[in-house]
């Protein structure tokens, strides 16, 4: 996983910056969550490659073990993400539909 730091968000279009400066964009989506305060997060090397052949600009994310994620293994590991506020961290998964 890499640890991305939010440098802003707009709406649901967050800006991204991991460690060496690369920079991120994508339009994420919190479903039955409101993290507005939202200081880093870590997601897998996949979600972040153009090449991955799930890839996309856009990711909904929830709670994990929801109806609407995949059952999290091995091979679904991509899926888990981490947010961290200042005094909290919260795991989710990865949506789709």
């Amino acid at each position: 996983m890499k640890k991305l730091q939010v440098q802003s968000i707009d709406n649901n279009k967050y800006t991204l910056i991991d460690k060496d400066n690369n920079t991120y964009i994508f339009n994420l989506y919190f479903i039955d969550i409101d993290y507005s305060n939202i200081t880093s997060i870590s997601m897998s090397l996949e979600l972040l490659n153009t090449d991955y052949y799930e890839y996309s600009d856009t990711y909904n994310f929830g709670p994990l073990c929801g109806v609407y994620g995949r059952k999290l293994s091995r091979k679904t590991i991509q899926d888990f993400i981490v947010l961290e506020t200042a005094n909290n961290k919260y795991y989710l998964q990865r949506y789709y539909g």
